[in-house]
């Protein structure tokens, strides 16, 4: 990935991979099909707002009554004197507000642009960033987010991606569902991966070269000989897709975990089949009842 920090980082992990192929090894780079980062908002995991003693006084009262609570100017001056008093390891994570992109639509932009940052906002608006981040997160009844571009945007565009996708020895990955839930989202990569590098973008790839990337290479790099293409007595896993409805939704945050952990949730449109073994999964989304599946075991997994 890409860091804010040094942007050229990536290049020189890419010459290592390549030194090292060079010598005979089979080593390949995972890497993603848009920026990494995080979400936050009122409600997520890990916010600058929950830190503040005036948000942990209104625990245990109706989401709606904290807003309306937050709301009021009194307690928004103390809300945001207590942030701005922070130490600064609590406020640290927040502090590349240059990187944090305010989203004022339902669906998420992952292509935002520099005036959407936090940073462009304080500095039109003549506040603090901290408060552009509280009375953003007051907005759509509470649910608003800002979208932390923490890898592979540090020059506002995708281009270090494509080169990353572009190389030979890649492999395209890094959908991550199951980790940090309460602020990471990543589940929606491969979706991401076609709408944008499929078809939207302008400088997009070829979709057929992209599915190969996602689906055959992956299965021979991991060494699964038994899916990957479409061919007979090969496992037949696929997706139906209708590429021109495919989108991503708006981001929600469920409470379905133990003790009623949340996690953040995104439904993406335009799946008009899941086929697991020649068994239809789901359908439009939706589960279709058949749970073909199993665990799959192999090598040192095994154990």
């Amino acid at each position: 990935m890409q860091s804010n920090s040094e942007p050229d980082d990536y290049r020189e992990l890419l010459g290592r991979m390549d030194a090292a192929r060079a010598r005979g090894l089979d080593i390949k780079a995972q890497v993603a099909s848009r920026l990494v980062g995080a979400l936050m908002n009122l409600r997520s995991s890990n916010n600058p707002v929950s830190r503040t003693a005036t948000y942990k006084s209104l625990a245990g009262k109706p989401f709606d009554e904290i807003v309306r609570t937050l709301k009021q100017p009194e307690v928004r001056a103390k809300a945001v004197a207590e942030m701005l008093a922070l130490p600064p390891q609590a406020t640290a994570r927040y502090g590349a507000y240059e990187a944090l992109y305010v989203q004022d639509q339902a669906e998420l932009n992952y292509t935002p642009s520099p005036e959407t940052s936090v940073a462009a906002h304080a500095r039109t608006s003549g506040r603090h960033p901290l408060e552009v981040i509280y009375d953003h997160f007051l907005t759509r009844d509470g649910t608003a987010f800002i979208l932390f571009a923490a890898r592979n945007y540090a020059d506002r565009t995708l281009n270090a991606v494509r080169e990353m996708i572009s190389h030979p020895a890649t492999l395209l990955g890094l959908g991550d569902g199951g980790a940090h839930v309460g602020i990471i989202l990543d589940a929606s990569f491969p979706t991401f991966l076609l709408t944008h590098w499929g078809r939207d973008a302008k400088d997009r790839f070829d979709l057929g070269w992209l599915i190969k990337r996602h689906t055959s290479d992956n299965a021979e790099a991991m060494g699964f000989t038994d899916r990957g293409v479409l061919a007979a007595v090969l496992k037949a896993d696929l997706n139906v897709i209708d590429l021109d409805r495919l989108s991503l939704g708006a981001p929600t945050l469920a409470y379905d975990l133990p003790a009623g952990g949340a996690r953040l949730h995104q439904r993406a449109r335009g799946y008009e089949a899941t086929v697991v073994s020649g068994e239809i999964t789901y359908r439009e989304g939706e589960a279709a009842g058949a749970l073909p599946g199993r665990l799959v075991r192999g090598g040192a997994w095994a154990n």
